[in-house]
């Protein structure tokens, strides 16, 4: 298994890992607290899914 990467849109700060749940989680928890709101899951998870379509 590779590592899913997916970088904020704000900050452009990048974020790996090797699950596309747990990438989601973190880029949401990231995104909540330097920006102040949080994206839908579900936007987060098919961001990930277009980036990388083999997770």
């Amino acid at each position: 298994m590779h590592d899913l990467v997916i970088r904020c849109p704000r900050c452009k700060q990048t974020f790996t890992s090797g699950n596309a749940d747990l990438l989601a989680g973190v880029l949401i928890t990231h995104v909540e607290q330097e920006h102040g709101h949080a994206p839908p899951r579900e936007h987060v998870l098919a961001r990930i899914e277009r980036h990388d379509p083999t997770s």
